[in-house]
């Protein structure tokens, strides 16, 4: 059965599109997967890399999805069709047009993924935006379906703030990676929707965080 996974949140800057497009881009190579992204973000930050990279090799499919010209009846259509097709769909929700693009957009996801960045104002929007989440969940129990939240550590450093984040656990039934993303240049300078960011079977954190993406989200359940 195919897997709706979101990348979700309310916060700009914390580096939702790029964690999206390196986990699609390492899940269609790494695995046997046939991967759908569908970019719901309006600025189509991603499609746009996408388009552009259309002649370089084999990717995955994506899709741009306009909110502003469609409904919810319109994106469920999208995603009901896409789940015939797909083992897995990612999606990069709207970040900031605040409505029902946002609650839609998570409420037909199996699961959704909350890059997490350590600093304070990000932290206090990020527990703001998960306090929304559990109504959700309840909407989702009511017609039988699974509903899971995972945080991410995102552009994280050697600032006192990054231990602040366990305080995020639990909130919203949020379960926090022990993995994360630095806030290295190479995660924007190298990003693409081709190659993967690293080769496999080296150490390396992101290969830490996908093994854990891999574990904890993709085969369990």
């Amino acid at each position: 059965m195919s897997k709706v996974i979101s990348f979700a949140t309310q916060k700009g800057g914390s580096g939702k599109s790029t964690l999206s497009v390196l986990t699609a881009t390492a899940l269609h190579n790494r695995t046997g997967n046939k991967i759908l992204v569908i970019d719901a973000d309006p600025q189509q930050t991603i499609y746009g890399l996408y388009t552009r990279e259309r002649s370089k090799g084999n990717s995955y499919e994506m899709i741009f999805f306009n909110w502003r010209r469609s409904d919810e009846k319109d994106y469920q259509k999208v995603l009901s069709e896409g789940m015939k097709k797909y083992d897995v769909i990612i999606v990069d929700v709207p970040g900031t047009m605040g409505g029902e693009e946002i609650f839609y957009s998570i409420l037909f996801s199996d699961v959704v993924c909350v890059p997490i960045v350590p600093r304070v104002f990000d932290i206090s929007s990020t527990i703001d935006f998960l306090k929304t989440l559990p109504a959700i969940e309840e909407k989702r129990k009511k017609t039988g379906r699974d509903f899971k939240v995972f945080g991410i550590p995102n552009k994280m450093d050697n600032t006192k703030e990054t231990n602040h984040l366990n305080k995020i656990n639990g909130v919203g039934g949020i379960q926090l990676f022990s993995s994360g993303l630095s806030n290295k240049v190479k995660y924007g300078r190298n990003i693409s929707t081709v190659n993967t960011i690293t080769v496999d079977h080296v150490k390396d954190e992101f290969n830490d965080y996908f093994n854990e993406f891999i574990t904890k989200i993709l085969y369990n359940g």
